[in-house]
């Protein structure tokens, strides 16, 4: 489809990805900002072309929020991995049981409860 859309769903998104969600109001937050001061493209880029300084939804404000998204995100990945590697067939009910409590409890300590 050629031309842009009128609507950014790059937040809705990224809610259903997982990020969590103080990154994802952060990320709210800047685009109503952006959208209060007027148009995104004129903000983003100035008359003679060059990028404009924009909030960045890394700033201090948000930088809590993205290393919490990091850690979060390699949390995951591990889970994944191990879950790969889990021989279900050969664990009891209990070993399973065990092994998703550590697995929640991991994803939960790496702030994405």
């Amino acid at each position: 489809m050629a031309g842009g859309s009128d609507e950014s769903y790059g937040i809705y998104v990224a809610g259903l990805a997982g990020i969590p969600d103080r990154v994802v109001s952060r990320a709210r937050q800047l685009l109503t900002q952006l959208e209060a001061e007027g148009s995104l493209k004129e903000k983003l880029f100035d008359r003679s072309g060059q990028r404009d300084e924009t909030p960045s939804l890394f700033d201090a404000a948000g930088s809590e929020a993205a290393a919490e998204t990091a850690a979060w995100l390699e949390a995951r990945e591990e889970v994944c991995r191990e879950l790969e590697k889990l021989e279900i067939e050969r664990m009891t009910p209990l070993e399973a049981l065990e092994k998703l409590d550590r697995w929640r409890k991991r994803l939960e300590k790496n702030g994405h409860d």
